[in-house]
């Protein structure tokens, strides 16, 4: 079962377990030395998202690795492809921006 979480509680749950993480790294007591250089990654909130807590925002349907999907170019509006492709043979623009017809999401 996916839970919906807001971004602010998804990137607060990633710090803490980052935290964690680090704490036990340094329980390892491993040897680092001078020539040692530690890199912090980051990354956007909306970047870090996995695909699981997308939805189409047509019909709502989850959109996981499961799901063949297209995204607008536009915004990058993820869209499952069946409903995209309805939408393209309608002349239909994306949901969101407006800007951009199904039809060339798939050109």
């Amino acid at each position: 079962m996916v839970t919906k979480m807001s971004n602010d509680k998804i990137v607060l749950e990633l710090m803490e377990k980052t935290t964690s993480f680090l704490a036990r790294v340094q329980e390892l007591d491993l040897p680092f030395g001078e020539d040692t250089t530690i890199i912090e990654l980051t990354k956007k909130a909306s970047t870090i998202l996995p695909t699981a807590f997308l939805r189409c925002p047509i019909d709502q349907r989850l959109l996981d690795s499961t799901v063949p999907t297209t995204t607008c170019p536009g915004c990058e509006t993820a869209y499952c492809e069946e409903d995209a492709k309805l939408l393209a043979s309608r002349g239909e623009k994306c949901w969101v921006c407006k800007k951009v017809k199904f039809r060339d999401m798939f050109a």
